[in-house]
């Protein structure tokens, strides 16, 4: 235990000033005294072993969510420029298979992200979405699953 609040309040003395951009004493006690009211809230320290294969799944995310962003505005882009098209929307639930709170809470934000679809409530196991123009709602739950669910689970390492 001493060893992790000595480590809280170096980690809060070094990194509290340079985002600061000012470096004095009083910056780094201030530092100091933020990482030991952090503390906390980590509930365990990180798997560094884990770390390289969260952070390929991070980066495999962030291409694919790039991607994503890219179709969804063009589908959008389709909707408002030909007005005979009507969109069909309609409600979904989702059902989440990952376990970390803070990865579900990330979903639904990717999912809101998303133009066309917006998460209107994050549940235990499920999101509420409001898809804009959907005609299948089983392509809808496999494409947010495989292009965004599933490199969240591999960062939480399954």
């Amino acid at each position: 235990m001493i060893a992790r609040l000595a480590t809280a309040a170096l980690l809060g003395a070094l990194l509290w000033p340079a985002m600061r951009g000012q470096i004095d004493l009083a910056t780094a006690l201030g530092g100091a005294l933020a990482g030991l009211l952090v503390l906390p809230w980590i509930h365990r320290p990180p798997r560094w072993r884990r770390l390289p294969a969260s952070l390929l799944w991070g980066l495999w995310l962030l291409l694919l969510f790039s991607w994503e962003m890219v179709v969804a505005n063009l589908q959008q882009a389709r909707l408002v420029l030909s007005p005979r098209l009507a969109p069909r929307s309609a409600w979904l639930e989702y059902e989440i298979g990952l376990r970390s709170p803070a990865l579900r809470a990330l979903l639904g934000a990717l999912v809101s992200l998303t133009p066309g679809t917006l998460t209107c409530e994050v549940g235990q196991r499920t999101l509420q979405i409001h898809v804009l123009d959907t005609g299948d709602l089983a392509a809808v739950r496999e494409r947010i699953r495989s292009r965004l669910e599933r490199p969240l689970a591999g960062m939480e390492g399954r």
